[in-house]
């Protein structure tokens, strides 16, 4: 069976009721084939994300003396640890910190020594993680996946006061 998957995508979506995009590129990409899409940017529970402010979460995070730039979310292919770990390495008065889930096994790589991980934790947790962090990062691969999503982790980010550092794929 080869199907063209973009060409069953617009053939799915002309099929539907309606579809719902949360990534302004997906919704451009195929806007022209439904008459019901609708685009619906991801937002943020500013009450919950807004509660604190800088206080240090200390259940289960790395808490450091250095500056840390945090990522909360996946660990997964969708992560440039070439780039992550070329960035590490050349500042090593910053830790960089992941809290989430392993999806790739990083262990294959040399990692430089202030890149730390932690394990998942619930979402009520994460603004008091957030709020430990002084920099939020978004080091995704840059590519066609990664270029029509939208990373609703940059509102949580921002709820908290946090400047973010990306690659190019907002």
């Amino acid at each position: 069976l080869n199907i063209n998957l973009i060409d069953f995508t617009r053939k799915f979506i002309g099929k539907t009721d309606c579809v719902i995009c949360t990534s302004n590129n997906l919704y451009n990409k195929y806007k022209n084939y439904s008459k019901k899409m609708f685009l619906v940017p991801s937002g943020v529970d500013l009450k919950k994300f807004n509660l604190l402010k800088k206080i240090k979460y200390k259940n289960n995070v790395y808490i450091r003396k250095k500056p840390t730039i945090g990522f909360i979310g996946s660990v997964s292919y969708i992560l440039d640890f070439q780039l992550i770990n070329k960035v590490a390495s050349a500042n090593p008065e910053y830790d960089f910190v992941f809290v989430g889930p392993k999806y790739q096994e990083v262990n294959s790589f040399k990692l430089s020594p202030n890149i730390h991980f932690q394990n998942q934790v619930s979402h009520d947790e994460i603004p008091f993680i957030l709020n430990s962090f002084d920099i939020g990062m978004l080091p995704y691969k840059v590519n066609d996946f990664t270029n029509k999503v939208y990373p609703f982790k940059v509102n949580e980010y921002l709820a908290v006061g946090l400047p973010v550092i990306s690659t190019k794929t907002l």
